[in-house]
Formats: C-alpha cells, sequence, structure tokens
C-alpha cells in the first residue's frame, strides 16, 4: 500500500535548525521513497512499510543524538508525491 507521510521535527534545544536540517538529510537518503521538503515539514511517500520503517530509524536516531525533540506527523493513503 502507498502512503504520504508529512512530519515536523521540533528540537527542545536553541541549536535547532543543524538537527532538524541533520535529520531532513538522514530522510533524503533513504532510497525507495520519495521526499519534498517545505518550510514546516517534510513529506515522504512510498510503500507503507518502508515509510514506517525509515521514520522510525530517523526518529530514533535524533532522540540519540540530539535529545528531546517532538515530532508532528500526519499519515495520508496514496501516493500525494506524484
Amino acid at each position: 500500500m502507498k502512503i504520504t507521510a508529512e512530519i515536523s521535527m521540533y528540537p527542545l534545544s536553541d541549536e535547532y535548525i543543524p538537527r532538524i536540517t541533520k535529520f531532513i538529510e538522514r530522510l533524503k537518503a533513504e532510497s525507495g521513497i520519495k521526499i519534498e521538503v517545505n518550510s514546516t515539514s517534510t513529506r515522504l511517500s512510498g510503500n507503507s512499510e518502508l515509510v514506517y520503517q525509515v521514520l522510525k530509524q530517523e526518529m530514533e536516531e535524533s532522540w540519540v543524538e540530539s535529545g528531546q525533540a517532538i515530532f508532528v506527523t500526519k499519515f495520508l493513503l496514496g501516493d500525494l508525491l506524484s
């Protein structure tokens, strides 16, 4: 099943821009999903299991590297980045 996820990251630190940038760069490095970066969110589109796996992996990596961060995510059915 194809899905689109829209995610916003809010690091709870003063140096938040480098942390957001690093998170987005790791997402862009993943193969098999489409990525679109906007000013307030990033959209990922692809196979649902892969999108879930990538988000889980990169969110956990962000917490390990940077400490606390809030992630706000919306999931929609279908590939909205075609």
